[in-house]
């Protein structure tokens, strides 16, 4: 998989508001390497950017316990993956893990929540990202663990922007055809198939949002 790293230092000279400089090995052989990058700001922010940027999958299940993370990052000579590590070093409440080449990044001490429910079936042709998180949503399965756990679903701005773009017809279109997976394994295809490749769960009491941006 190859890296934009012309994009990747935009972004991260964006969020840093000018405190960073970055350098790559062009090396086709190795992992690209960021050989500077310097962070201070929100975790959530900062892994959506690398996925759409790096255009892997990057999936933030939010720790209930505390729904904003800042991060501190000072790495040189670094991969995506020892971004990561320094991510999860920065914020010790998450560790991250590979899984079918998605990044998915987790509360240490991650319980059973919503994302663990089984999907008997998921089919979607030619949606929106914000219609194919509503058919997921709206599923028997799903909605049955939703009422048990008395959880309410959150929407924001992002998912307003996001219908509004589907009636321009702008957005990507998604197809998929599902059987035997996990609410979580649903969102990591979603993601896949989006432009942000990027999805974010957030839990605060009884209410919950999902999306693919960080909805800031």
């Amino acid at each position: 998989m190859k890296t934009n790293i012309a994009k990747l230092a935009s972004l991260v000279f964006v969020i840093l508001t000018g405190a960073v400089g970055v350098n790559a090995q062009p090396d086709a052989a190795k992992p690209v390497q960021i050989r500077v990058i310097k962070y201070r700001g929100d975790m959530a922010h900062l892994l959506s950017q690398l996925a759409e940027s790096d255009g892997t999958v990057i999936g933030l299940e939010i720790d209930p316990r505390k729904t904003m993370s800042q991060i501190t990052l000072d790495l040189e000579n670094v991969t995506l993956r020892e971004i990561l590590n320094g991510v999860v070093q920065s914020e010790p409440r998450y560790r991250w893990r590979e899984v079918d080449g998605v990044i998915e990044v987790v509360p240490v001490n991650q319980t059973i929540s919503l994302l663990d429910t089984p999907v008997n079936t998921f089919k979607v042709s030619d949606v929106s990202t914000a219609s194919a998180l509503d058919h997921l949503l709206s599923l028997p399965e799903v909605q049955s663990v939703i009422r048990s756990m008395s959880l309410t679903r959150s929407s924001s701005p992002v998912a307003s922007a996001a219908r509004n773009a589907e009636a321009r017809n702008v957005e990507k279109k998604i197809s998929l055809d599902l059987s035997g997976v996990t609410v979580r394994q649903v969102l990591d295809l979603i993601a896949a198939d989006s432009d942000t490749k990027f999805w974010i769960f957030r839990q605060s009491g009884g209410v919950f949002w999902v999306g693919t941006s960080t909805g800031n």
